[in-house]
């Protein structure tokens, strides 16, 4: 009997530590509640904090440019995130779309090197800005509090936060043509 619930133990262990990992790289975790909830900064209603960050070109790019003339999608995301490259088509297929109307997505590649990241864009077909989070300080506590990826952040044209959540936009179409009619 005693082990069966040693086994057992074990695997349950097994499991929440490899669940653990799917959310986040190095396993690290911000102050961010378990409940996923979302830190002033990232709340809706709140205004976006302000970054700069390189491209994969090694040029800067930085989020209050956009200020007063875009609504910018941020998308939190790693090359080993399945569920990254599962919504990245859908992204692609909206930046496309939207990018004439004053709409931008801007891909946050966290804590990976620019090499990894440009070799996976180049075999995705990815078009829209990607910048590289390399020390994950944007992404963090000082910033916007991501604990896993993928992570979407919507910024009106005012800078406000307006949508904070694991998935871009459910009925995304509609979602942006009615932001950017304002």
């Amino acid at each position: 009997m005693f082990y069966k619930k040693l086994i057992y133990f074990i695997l349950i262990s097994f499991v929440l530590i490899f669940c653990a990992s799917c959310s986040t790289k190095s396993g690290k975790v911000s102050d961010k509640s378990s409940g996923g909830e979302t830190l002033q900064g990232t709340i809706p209603g709140s205004a976006a904090p302000l970054f700069s960050l390189e491209d994969i070109k090694g040029e800067k790019v930085n989020l209050q440019d956009f200020r007063g003339s875009k609504v910018v999608l941020l998308n939190f995301w790693a090359t080993w995130c399945a569920s990254c490259r599962k919504e990245m088509p859908e992204l692609e297929r909206l930046y496309k779309k939207y990018k004439k109307q004053g709409f931008i997505i801007l891909g946050i590649n966290v804590e990976e090197s620019p090499r990894t990241v440009n070799a996976f864009l180049k075999k995705q077909k990815i078009t829209y800005p990607v910048l590289l989070d390399s020390d994950g300080k944007v992404s963090g506590p000082a910033f916007y509090h991501i604990y896993g990826v993928p992570d979407n952040i919507v910024i009106d044209k005012k800078g406000i936060v307006i949508y904070h959540k694991p998935y871009p936009p459910r009925n995304a179409d509609k979602f942006f043509d009615e932001i950017l009619k304002e």
